[in-house]
């Protein structure tokens, strides 16, 4: 890969973080948590050594939701998919989803813990968040520090980059690293270092002929 097509891909891969300095800082913290669990390069990403490294103690079913906690979940959640609690150091995880969706949820509250400035907040994840659909800045963070740790960044674009630009190269892609389709098209959409689209579009026509677009990723 040249260095001006790495140059933009970089750009790219920043541009769902508003403040620079904490994009680059979010990607130095998950590459340093990587490094210290020895698993860079290592495919799919053994999270649960990362998550020991990072010093979670340990990470358990949602199931087992404290009751407090449980109380204090807002009415207008349909799901709850993640914890973390920072005191405890336990993160919580809905493990009813299929395996590339625990990944996603378990990387995402990983995410909370390696960023330090989220201590201080208590993350509790519904699934309109978890899929990145809310503009809350540390959720974005989180997203950021989950994908660079289930994809390791420069790992997956060595690979998506000897494939022709299509959605049939994260489809590809996907299980290698232990991600869901949605996961790895997202991903490879928003940080391709060519100009890249996806729209989520219904399936049956509306009367004008036209199809509903749920949703857009460039």
């Amino acid at each position: 890969m040249t260095s001006s097509r790495r140059s933009r891909r970089e750009r790219a891969l920043n541009n769902n973080i508003e403040d620079e300095l904490a994009r680059r800082q979010i990607l130095a913290l998950t590459d340093r948590a990587l490094r210290n669990a020895d698993v860079t390069g290592v495919i799919p990403t053994p999270l649960d050594v990362v998550a020991k490294t990072a010093g979670i103690t340990e990470v358990i079913d949602i199931s087992r939701l404290p009751a407090d906690i449980a109380a204090r979940k807002p009415r207008a959640m349909k799901r709850v998919l993640g914890a973390l609690l920072h005191r405890e150091r336990v993160a919580l995880v809905d493990r009813s989803q299929c395996t590339p969706r625990v990944r996603l949820t378990e990387a995402h509250e990983i995410g909370h813990k390696i960023i330090p400035w989220h201590e201080a907040a208590f993350q509790l994840d519904d699934e309109e968040r978890l899929l990145g659909k809310t503009r809350d800045q540390l959720e974005r963070e989180a997203y950021l520090a989950g994908g660079h740790l289930i994809f390791q960044g420069e790992h997956f674009w060595q690979r998506a980059l000897d494939y022709k630009v299509s959605i049939g190269t994260p489809i590809v892609l996907a299980p290698e690293y232990g991600a869901s389709l949605h996961a790895a098209i997202r991903y490879y959409a928003l940080h391709h270092p060519d100009p890249v689209a996806v729209l989520v579009a219904g399936r049956y026509q509306q009367p004008d002929g036209s199809v509903p677009v749920w949703e857009s990723v460039d």
